[in-house]
């Protein structure tokens, strides 16, 4: 963040600045951002499923995968982290995965 020494830059300062550079197609750049989010504060599942769809958007699936997981572990009723694990089996081909995540999220039928 521009002119901020990084110290002093919040948790959520960190996850607004990934949520403008990911509506800008900045993928690689948000994910950074909510990395030092998770740094900051690494109880929060939200910095994670956010870090999780920069990876999708990126192509790679198994960090998508890891920071899903770990957003469950957080939190296990996150809708965002199961649909977003769902997508990354679908992804991978694990069909069978991808069913059973989404059903999970309420999202299947």
């Amino acid at each position: 963040m521009a002119g901020s020494p990084e110290k002093s830059v919040s948790a959520q300062e960190w996850k607004e600045q990934g949520n403008r550079l990911f509506l800008s197609r900045k993928y690689q750049e948000s994910a950074a951002c909510y990395s030092k989010a998770i740094k900051r504060n690494p109880s929060v599942s939200v910095y994670y499923t956010n870090r999780a769809l920069c990876h999708v958007k990126l192509q790679q699936h198994d960090k998508a995968l890891a920071d899903c997981k770990q957003a469950l572990e957080l939190d296990p009723q996150s809708v965002k982290a199961l649909f977003f694990l769902g997508q990354c089996h679908l992804e991978m081909e694990n069909y069978d995965e991808a069913i059973g995540n989404l059903q999970r999220g309420g999202l299947g039928t």
